[in-house]
């Protein structure tokens, strides 16, 4: 209690003290300066000090004729709240709107009123009093602080909501689900601890969702009311949330149990939602009493149930004493600190009327689409029924699925192209109980009602999904469109290539100077490369070097691979590889053959010792460029028009040929 007095007495030593205010009724109110948002850098300072005496206004339903003092304020905003440090128990507060002797109350409380639909530019009225049979006597002389600014509280949708309406508020970002079997424990006449909340103007880590407590409603908007409880005498304990304390080494009573529970079944195969914990055991009682929640998620075809309410990356359940700091009470060590978010205790501006609470953390597990699951959500007081504690739940985070997430979506095994007559096998997640109608080019297929199509045509593929789940039976929800396009690559016929084996024994094939001429012939974009095996050019892996070099004499067969590099197709040739020991000369004919000079620029000679009948040239592609009748042993070729690149000669000496390999320059 020291401690707390000298915070007091020390607000009034470090800032501007006013002695004992003239401002004892209303027409003497004290005008105060208001702050544009939620924090209180501009306040007031003042002191109680016995000389005060009673006002009593017509319309006051709090002060009970205690002595008060007199403040005004002009709006600045809508929405506002009023704050008064410190009161534990012993300062309260009326707002009032309109004239002194027409007054009407807008609110009251000890420490802090919100206050909405305020006009602009209108002066309202404060009256604050003192609690002289408050149940903590602070004595006198008694310095306050005063603070009026931006709504910083979290607000709570004073609507009736049936149990549907709250089992939505969570499920809003989900559609189709097949929600049922909800019940919620905790709202009766006159008693609602399960709700709807806003964030309102402040700075709470949730714009909106669901709130569970183990008091009412009313009591959750901030600032912090220290040892705030409100008992919920219409609810008891909970079996499931007993058992998971008893684990814990927690085996005392329940109270106050606030749950909701439904059955649902999941569009996707993960199910996440963002909450956060908070507690008035936080602080002076977080070492022992454990009031505890839990997220119980049940397969109900499988029979198994886990708890998504635990420490990450434990199986620990969350509570005060699992999470915790000892900055806030050294009698204990912390838990799991770095779970802890923030300690509301001396805050004015706290947008929950909680001590402390967690950060935001994420629940979360794996589950099968289609399955029907069962979820309870639950929360008690531990020990004894003093010291509310609260779970939000943010509405915008809870995630079951929607047929517009990225899980559905048509899966192609083969990609978007065809290629030379192939087919792929479309796909989407299988939900059990949806159906499913595939179509092409606009016209359903027939019997195409699975999840699964075999596609071998080009053109536009499209899913149709229905539900079967309320409020969506039998309605088209999605569909989902694909389009394939198709490819026909002709392979390219290559002629032999012959090389004369070196002295070393070996041949070297210029494997680059083939593929070079062979680009040069095709399209841009594509690419041709040379394999050892079928096998490997099929694969596109262990491509030949520029050089191919083969122990020779032999024959020997590459294999090409002619691809379409934008799309992936691709085709499977042969070229045929000699290795002979006479240079390219392979009979009698031609023994005394020569071709010079090679490389040539303007024309080559080709000469043999028997005469030479007819001389043809051909590009790699297979592709004739000259053929000549001849009728000498002699023969000169004009090569000029040639682009560069290897040829292949082709020389005729009556009806025995030999084929030679040329390189234009």
């Amino acid at each position: 209690m020291k401690k707390f007095y000298s915070l007091a007495f020390g607000l009034l030593g470090c800032g501007l003290i006013a002695a004992q205010p003239a401002n004892d009724d209303c027409s003497g109110a004290i005008s105060i300066p208001v702050n544009a948002d939620s924090s209180c850098t501009v306040t007031y300072q003042g002191v109680f000090d016995g000389t005060e005496t009673p006002n009593p206004v017509a319309d006051d339903v709090c002060s009970a004729n205690h002595n008060d003092i007199w403040f005004e304020f002009a709006a600045v905003a809508e929405t506002c709240q009023v704050s008064v440090d410190p009161y534990y128990y012993a300062i309260g507060m009326a707002v009032f709107s309109g004239e002194c002797g027409g007054l009407t109350q807008l609110g009251c409380n000890a420490g802090t009123v919100n206050l909405s639909g305020l006009t602009i530019g209108e002066t309202y009225k404060i009256m604050l009093y003192y609690i002289e049979d408050s149940p903590i006597v602070s004595p006198l002389p008694l310095g306050f602080t005063l603070c009026v600014h931006a709504n910083n509280s979290v607000v709570i949708d004073d609507m009736s909501f049936t149990d549907t309406d709250l089992a939505n508020t969570l499920l809003m970002n989900s559609e189709c689900i097949g929600i049922s079997n909800i019940v919620v424990q905790g709202n009766t006449a006159g008693e609602q601890s399960v709700g709807v909340f806003y964030a309102g103007e402040g700075n709470f880590p949730f714009e909106a969702g669901l709130v569970m407590s183990t008091g009412l409603l009313q009591n959750i908007p901030g600032p912090t009311n220290y040892f705030f409880s409100s008992p919920l005498p219409s609810s008891g304990s909970d079996a499931d949330l007993a058992a998971l304390n008893a684990a814990q080494g927690s085996t005392g009573q329940l109270y106050d149990t606030s749950s909701i529970a439904f059955d649902f079944v999941p569009l996707i195969p993960q199910l996440s939602f963002d909450f956060l914990f908070a507690s008035n055991e936080y602080g002076i009682f977080q070492c022992y009493y454990a009031d505890i929640f839990a997220f119980l998620l049940t397969d109900l075809e499988t029979g198994e149930v886990t708890n998504l309410a635990v420490v990450p990356g434990t199986t620990t359940p969350i509570s005060v004493t699992t999470i915790r700091d000892t900055a806030y009470n050294s009698a204990c060590t912390s838990v799991n600190a770095e779970y802890f978010g923030e300690y509301y205790l001396e805050n004015i501006t706290a947008p929950i009327n909680m001590r402390g609470g967690t950060v935001p953390i994420t629940a979360q597990a794996n589950v099968v689409p289609g399955h029907q699951y069962h979820i309870k959500m639950a929360i008690a007081d531990y020990l004894d029924q003093a010291m509310d504690s609260a779970i939000f739940l943010s509405s915008a985070s809870f995630d079951i699925g929607t047929l517009q997430s990225e899980f559905y979506n048509i899966i192609s095994s083969g990609g978007n192209q065809l290629c030379n007559g192939s087919s792929t096998m479309l796909s989407i997640p299988y939900v059990e109980g949806f159906t499913y109608q595939w179509n092409y080019n606009g016209e359903p297929v027939e019997g195409a009602t699975g999840n699964m199509l075999s596609a071998d045509q080009a053109g536009e593929y499209s899913v149709d999904i229905s539900s079967p789940y309320s409020p969506c039976v039998g309605v088209q929800l999605f569909s989902l469109e694909f389009v394939i396009t198709d490819e026909n690559i002709q392979a390219i016929t290559l002629p032999p290539l012959t090389t004369p084996v070196t002295t070393t024994g070996t041949a070297d094939f210029d494997l680059a100077a083939v593929q070079a001429q062979a680009l040069a012939a095709l399209p841009l974009g594509f690419s041709i490369s040379f394999f050892a095996t079928a096998a490997d050019a099929q694969a596109g892996v262990n491509p030949l070097p520029a050089t191919y070099t083969v122990p020779g004499p032999a024959e020997y067969t590459v294999y090409t691979r002619l691809q379409n590099d934008a799309t992936g197709c691709y085709v499977i040739g042969e070229v045929a590889l000699y290795a002979t020991i006479t240079s390219g000369v392979n009979n009698n004919t031609f023994a005394a053959f020569s071709c010079y000079p090679n490389p040539a620029t303007d024309a080559i000679t080709l000469t043999n010792g028997t005469t030479i009948t007819q001389v043809e040239l051909y590009n790699l592609l297979g592709q004739k460029q000259l053929s000549q009748q001849t009728d000498a042993t002699t023969v000169t070729l004009p090569v000029t028009a040639l682009a560069k690149g290897v040829y292949l000669l082709k020389v005729y000496s009556g009806s025995e040929s030999q084929a030679v390999r040329f390189i234009k320059e």
